[in-house]
């Protein structure tokens, strides 16, 4: 399938956005914290698409295929957007931009493990390749004392091993929720259920 130019304009901006966003989140939540300024985030985001949700006549496939839409919101954005905040107050935005770019190599494993999808010999070096990036990348930065940032690398990681395991998850079930019914799968599990976890990690910055 041949790109347009409009794709590609529409990918670069994606790709700005995405990248850029990082930087807001490591000048944030310093002061915000991990939780709140995830939590000001993703109910931003449902305040804007809940409308949408509504004018286009998504809210009743919605309700009926509620629980799919939060774990793809789970996995695709709460947990993934507040591991990356927990880790930012440490490491760099740019750091967890380039981790994030890991994100492949998860899925790859995932889909392999998990739905069977087969990997041929250039999937498997490129596979290897990413690894040992990945190695190369945080192999100074694994120290878990109480200066070092090993458990800021762990959650970058494991933010990236979430969209993995989404992007799975999707084609796994029967239900294809779209952007609408995801954003509001993660705003719905992220101001409900995620409470105590979110408490927990707030406990950090209150003393």
């Amino acid at each position: 399938m041949e790109m347009r130019k409009l794709d590609v304009m529409e990918l670069m901006l994606l790709a700005a956005l995405w990248g850029g966003s990082f930087i807001l989140i490591r000048y944030a939540v310093p002061d915000f914290g991990p939780f709140a300024l995830i939590l000001v985030r993703v109910g931003l985001g449902a305040l804007l698409l809940i409308p949408l949700l509504q004018l286009k006549g998504q809210t009743t496939a919605f309700r009926k295929h509620w629980f799919h839409a939060c774990a793809v919101g789970l996995f695709s954005s709460a947990v993934p957007f507040l591991l990356f905040a927990y880790a930012m107050v440490d490491v760099t935005g740019s750091f967890a931009s380039i981790v994030n770019a890991g994100t492949p190599i998860w899925g790859a494993i995932i889909a392999y493990l998990w739905l069977g999808e087969s990997l041929n010999r250039n999937r498997i070096f490129g596979l290897l390749l990413g690894v040992l990036g990945v190695i190369v990348l945080v192999w100074g930065k694994l120290n878990f004392g109480d200066q070092g940032l090993g458990w800021p690398v762990i959650a970058v990681l494991g933010a990236t091993l979430m969209y993995g395991i989404s992007a799975s998850y999707t084609k796994a079930i029967p239900y294809r929720c779209s952007a609408f019914g995801n954003c509001n799968g993660q705003s719905g599990w992220f101001n409900n259920d995620s409470a105590a976890f979110g408490h927990s990690l707030l406990a950090r910055y209150a003393t």
